[in-house]
This record gives structure tokens, C-alpha cells and sequence, in this order.
């Protein structure tokens, strides 16, 4: 046999091995709660042209067709603690202390991690602008005392 042959053959097996067992264990994990972990971990680190290439073929393979390229695409309706710390530009103390369940709310629990509107996160971002944690402090304790 020639090595074009045995190479379409390889080929042709490692596809049949990918159909049997790579979709059907994937299939097995909630779709949405990966492409969020992947959204989450990329945003941190961004992936190279090879990982996305790989990255996209499991998105094609879980059934997955975004409009737009899901490792670039826009932040989700819901995001979670470690991006309202960097909007916000205060630390995990600040954040629990004056921020959560008082000026935020969680609208979304995955696992222990909660989520939060994107919307809300904002519009609490405009207000703060550049005042900084004591800022945050002060209005947290105007809702904690009733002062509103």
C-alpha cells in the first residue's frame, strides 16, 4: 500500500473515532456552562490562532454556531465577580463588603459562583467613576442604614 492510502485511512478512522466517542462525551457536558468557562478563561489569557482553531472545532461539534466568533464575542448578559472587580477596579474585600447584595444583586448561581446583570454592573459603574472603594463604602451604608 502506498502512504497516501494508509494516510486516508488513518484519516477516515480517526474521524469515526472522533464521531463515536469525542461527541458523544461532550454531549454529556451543558453547553452553555462550557462556553462560559472558555469565555472566562480566555478573557483572562487570550488563546493563539491554533487554540482557537481547536476551541471552534468543539464548538461545531457540541452543535454551537455563534453569529460571531466566540472567543471575541462581546461580554455576556451575565458576568461574574471577577469582572465587576476589574470594572470596578476594587478588590475582593471592597467588593463583599460594600458592594454585594447592596448596591448589586446575583440574579444567577453556577455551582458557588454567582453572576450578575451586565446592565446593572454598569449603570453602578457610571456612578462611581472614578470615585474609588470609599465612594462605594458610603452608599453601601446609606442602604444598610434605610438613608437610601
Amino acid at each position: 500500500m502506498s502512504r497516501v492510502v494508509l494516510i486516508n485511512q488513518l484519516q477516515q478512522t480517526l474521524q469515526q473515532l472522533w464521531n463515536l466517542e469525542t461527541k458523544t462525551a461532550l454531549s454529556d457536558i451543558p453547553t452553555q456552562q462550557l462556553l462560559e468557562t472558555l469565555k472566562e478563561r480566555l478573557a483572562a489569557s487570550p488563546a493563539t490562532a491554533e487554540e482557537q482553531a481547536v476551541l471552534t472545532a468543539i464548538f461545531q461539534s457540541v452543535g454551537y454556531s455563534p453569529d460571531a466568533d466566540p472567543l471575541t464575542a462581546d461580554i455576556p448578559e451575565h458576568v461574574s465577580v471577577g469582572w465587576i472587580i476589574t470594572k470596578l477596579g476594587i478588590g475582593h474585600s471592597t467588593f463583599y463588603r460594600s458592594v454585594h447584595n447592596f448596591l448589586v444583586f446575583p440574579v444567577l448561581k453556577i455551582g458557588n459562583r454567582p453572576y450578575y446583570l451586565k446592565a446593572d454592573v454598569l449603570v453602578l459603574f457610571d456612578k462611581v467613576k472614578g470615585k474609588g472603594a470609599y465612594f462605594l463604602g458610603r452608599m453601601a451604608s446609606k442602604l444598610k442604614s434605610g438613608g437610601g
